[in-house]
């Protein structure tokens, strides 16, 4: 499967002038050949932009997980770092070339005033294929709905890792293992609510609770996720949220941080207030938060094996700032984003590609990480498997899920970890690692 290549402008606006694959004019075209694929032509000044390369043999075949190597003609106009990150510096035009060792192609980049785009309603990413968001591709993975084969082949290996381990982290037969929630407001209303005591049936702790296909031993689910704790206050093991949890939700629960080995993380900036396309988004912070948290929790958790993320659930009910639109749509390209970062560096053999996200080799420093289940909706417009959010699935203030809601989450989270192949054998009982 062909590795996506992001390209990011910051700062500018860029029309996209097609240059012959293979070529920039300034010699012969080396075998094979390289494509450069755009989703539109244009945007606006102080702006972001995605471009995709794709590598091909002599031979026309697809190169899987190719290396892209990136350049700038012209780096005071338009600069580009070796993920493809390209910072729009001032008016001009430079050239941006992607570089294989089958061959290149360049994109010539013209910086043009700010304009509107076509491409700005808000699909479900789920639903959303070819088509764009602001110029990005909005799949939940670089390639559409799946994994590449080789993140997914590591994600069932790490499936297998997750086993029953004493207080010390030492696998043990009488020994558990914990999933863990980590996350804000929603996540906790999600997954529990109520910490400590028994969750309400609705939550995804009380589901499991109740449902005789869940393991009944070894498996502790405990609810690490708290009101007002945006991403940003995970992004650091020093900060007070993990010794909460140490010492709140994990001590009472008879367990420990080296049992800790699966986390559901939902990511949130507060308060967010520059949508995207614009440099300085929002959802480009929320990129690099998660990054960091992703690190802290590898350090808290050495244990750590999968952590599943999630993005918001629909937020045009809002009554306030808290979580509007568009911001929580595009919590789910920050997702997105960071997935497609640990996915490209770990096909190009751990260095680090993005840095926005940073380093996530998860055979170091983060641990392996995919989408659990995606809750964004059209609002009460039914996306493609049926799912829609209703006003009456949230409280007054349009961004907290009401009881309807909470089970409408928790029932899409328990059918997830009964059903994927990186969840439902060390979940569902009698179920066997691949």
């Amino acid at each position: 499967m062909a590795r996506l290549s992001r390209i990011t402008l910051f700062a500018a606006s860029v029309a996209l002038l097609p240059v012959a694959c293979g070529t920039d004019g300034s010699g012969p075209a080396p075998a094979g050949n390289v494509v450069i694929s755009s989703n539109g032509d244009s945007l606006g000044l102080n702006t972001v932009f995605e471009l995709r390369a794709q590598a091909f043999d002599a031979g026309g075949g697809l190169i899987p997980e190719a290396a892209i190597n990136w350049s700038s003609s012209n780096p005071s106009v338009a600069s580009v770092a070796p993920s493809g990150l390209v910072t729009g510096r001032t008016l001009g035009q430079a050239t941006i070339r992607a570089t294989t060792p089958s061959g290149f192609a360049s994109r010539q980049l013209r910086v043009v005033p700010n304009r509107a785009r076509a491409d700005s309603q808000a699909v479900p990413m789920i639903d959303i294929g070819t088509r764009t968001y602001l110029g990005f591709a909005a799949g939940l993975y670089p390639d559409g709905n799946q994994l590449p084969s080789g993140h997914a082949e590591e994600g069932a290996r790490r499936a297998g890792l997750v086993v029953p381990r004493d207080a010390g982290g030492q696998p043990a037969a009488g020994g558990a293992y914990v999933l863990l929630s980590i996350g804000m407001s929603n996540a906790t209303m999600e997954w529990c609510r109520r910490t400590p005591g028994p969750c309400e049936a609705w939550t995804l702790t009380g589901q499991a609770g109740a449902d005789p296909e869940i393991r009944s031993t070894g498996l502790v689910i405990a609810n690490g996720a708290k009101g007002s704790q945006t991403t940003v206050t995970w992004i650091s093991p020093s900060l007070p949220n993990y010794d909460r949890v140490r010492d709140s939700v994990l001590a009472p629960l008879g367990v420990t941080e080296q049992q800790v080995q699966v986390i559901w993380f939902k990511v949130v900036t507060s308060n967010p207030s520059v949508p995207l396309p614009a440099s300085t988004a929002d959802a480009l912070h929320l990129e690099s938060e998660i990054g960091q948290a992703l690190r802290a929790m590898k350090q808290r958790y050495p244990n750590l094996q999968i952590v599943f993320l999630a993005s918001r659930t629909y937020g045009g009910y809002a009554t306030g700032n808290l979580n509007p639109e568009p911001f929580a749509f595009e919590s789910g390209l920050a997702v997105r984003w960071a997935i497609a970062a640990q996915i490209r560096q770990m096909a190009s053999g751990g260095t680090t590609l993005d840095p926005v996200t940073g380093d996530l080799d998860y055979h170091t420093i983060a641990p392996w990480i995919a989408w659990g289940p995606y809750f964004w909706t059209t609002g009460s417009t039914p996306r493609s498997d049926g799912l829609a959010w209703l006003p009456a699935d949230v409280l007054a203030d349009g961004v907290h899920p009401s009881q309807t809601g909470v089970e409408k989450a928790a029932t899409l989270l328990l059918q997830f970890f009964k059903s994927s192949p990186y969840a439902r054998c060390w979940m569902v009982q009698g179920a066997i690692c691949p």
